[in-house]
């Protein structure tokens, strides 16, 4: 399975690269200035160096979860570029620096708290008891702090450096857009229809069922995942081991007989793998000669229940 994972984790590589040629798309109509493309991803490469780089440094290993983190950071990240470098573009009629200064003093604002609840949002990660949703957690947030603190030092910086000049005034597509929403009968609509939306989403959402497929996270056409899949369709079998706990008194003989009932009645259930008509169980019984065999004084017969055909026991 591991290797699998591996394999797995390999394809990740052409969507990165399908996200990247999709953002670079966006970001060239939106900025009409291949510098302004050029600063927003080299902030991003920075923010996905700084965030393996330190998990390089705590030695953790690059698993399929965090082979998603770059992913995301394109995603969340390319959001703070828009912001700074447009807002900055908006305002050069007062000049670079006063530009700039502007920028990080209202859209600046915005982006902290923008980066303060996304950071909180993935470090909640930190409450699972999976390893590796823990250190998804952390490096998502991680990189998101470090989108946010490039994007109000090296992005300024660098607009200091080199200005950019002022955008083509573009209102007409605001102008029609702002048009519709001010119509009474189309704003309540789009109101009605988003609830309509949610209610459809809540009646599905609470009819799901939850699950676990150890190949759920592996690619389809993996040799591995087809045949995990044709045995689930066309054989019986079973995929996972249920530990069952028992409390009460072990010196009670009646605890046993009905320890013995109790796993004979296994047998009825469709879900419990059989062996000759026989639940496949391991009860604590089969383990008992093992038990005392290691540690001869910790189990011993109980002299007035041999021969009754119940195994009686007394703990020591």
């Amino acid at each position: 399975m591991n290797y699998y994972y591996v394999k797995t984790e390999e394809r990740l590589a052409p969507a990165f690269l399908l996200a990247l040629v999709l953002i670079l798309a966006l970001m060239y109509l939106n900025f009409r200035s291949l510098g302004d493309v050029a600063i927003s991803l080299i902030t991003l490469f920075l923010a996905v160096v700084w965030t393996f780089g330190l998990a390089g440094a705590l030695g953790w290993k690059l698993d399929l979860m965090a082979g998603m983190v770059p992913i995301l950071v394109l995603g969340l990240g390319i959001d703070f570029s828009f912001h700074v470098l447009m807002g900055y573009r908006e305002k050069l009629n007062l000049g670079p620096k006063d530009a700039m200064k502007a920028v990080l003093s209202t859209v600046g604002v915005a982006l902290l708290l923008a980066m303060v609840t996304t950071v909180v949002g993935f470090s909640s990660n930190a409450i699972s008891s999976l390893p590796s949703m823990r250190r998804f957690g952390f490096l998502s947030a991680f990189a998101i702090l470090s989108v946010f603190v490039l994007n109000v030092t090296f992005v300024p910086a660098l607009k200091v450096l080199r200005p950019s000049a002022p955008p083509a005034r573009r209102k007409g597509r605001a102008r029609l857009a702002i048009g519709a929403l001010s119509d009474k009968r189309f704003a309540g609509l789009l109101v009605i229809s988003a609830f309509l939306v949610a209610a459809v989403g809540w009646s599905l959402g609470l009819g799901m069922k939850a699950s676990y497929n150890p190949t759920g996270e592996l690619a389809k056409d993996l040799r591995v995942t087809k045949a995990y899949e044709l045995l689930n369709s066309k054989f019986d079998i079973g995929t996972e081991r249920v530990y069952v706990r028992v409390d009460g008194n072990l010196t009670d003989p009646a605890l046993w007989g009905r320890l013995q009932i109790a796993v004979q009645r296994m047998a009825d259930d469709k879900y419990v793998v059989k062996s000759g008509g026989k639940p496949a169980v391991e009860w604590l019984l089969s383990a008992l000669p093992m038990i005392a065999a290691e540690n001869p004084g910790s189990v011993k017969p109980t002299p007035s229940l041999i021969g009754t055909g119940t195994a009686g026991l007394t703990q020591t």
